[in-house]
């Protein structure tokens, strides 16, 4: 799948509801897709995070996200609680800021010890 066909894909359960009712199809009937695709995305996120974290060599945000994702699901599905719900996507939001962070300075790094190779030396 090619990155510009991905940019227009949905990236949430409730922009794939608002597609849905585009072509037609009332939001009843998919009501019931909404759990079943937030934990879709959820799983399918995780994995991405999980492959940048071996990339970068760091677990801490990965597993923020873990925790976040799972207060979040929890929260929403099980417990009903909006404080779980709000700590989670909080959770969600300083993991992305995190990785964010992490990729622009070990890309820069790597820029930048690139640019510094020294010439080698004949002996």
């Amino acid at each position: 799948m090619s990155g510009a066909f991905t940019l227009f894909l949905p990236k949430c359960p409730v922009c794939v509801l608002a597609l849905l009712q585009l072509f037609g199809i009332h939001s009843a009937l998919a009501a019931g897709l909404v759990n079943p695709l937030f934990l879709a995305f959820a799983g399918v996120a995780a994995l991405l995070l999980a492959i940048q974290a071996f990339q970068l060599q760091t677990w801490t945000p990965f597993f923020m996200y873990l925790l976040g994702a799972a207060l979040l699901i929890l929260g929403r599905l099980y417990w009903e609680s909006a404080y779980a719900s709000i700590g989670g996507v909080v959770l969600l939001a300083v993991a992305a800021i995190w990785t964010a962070r992490l990729r622009i300075r070990t890309s820069s790094c790597n820029a930048r010890c690139t640019s510094q190779k020294s010439p080698a030396r004949d002996s």
